[in-house]
């Protein structure tokens, strides 16, 4: 489980380099962050036999972000 937080954190941290780079907007990072989060806490309870779904935090994300 380690190496998945360690594989999670880098690409995270890369792929936040790139959005910033290329000047992508505050919404769009937010987003990208929030959504990278949940699947991460998703995989995590499914390693720690946990069952989570954000099916309904996914649509709320997506509605009060506005897109």
């Amino acid at each position: 489980m380690s190496g998945f937080i360690i594989c999670f954190l880098i690409g995270l941290g890369g792929s936040l380099v790139y959005l910033l780079r290329r000047k992508k907007s505050v919404k769009e990072i937010s987003l990208f962050v929030t959504f990278s989060l949940l699947g991460f806490i998703v995989w995590l309870s499914i390693f720690l036999g946990y069952k989570v779904s954000p099916d309904r935090f996914f649509g709320w994300i997506i509605d009060s972000i506005g897109l």
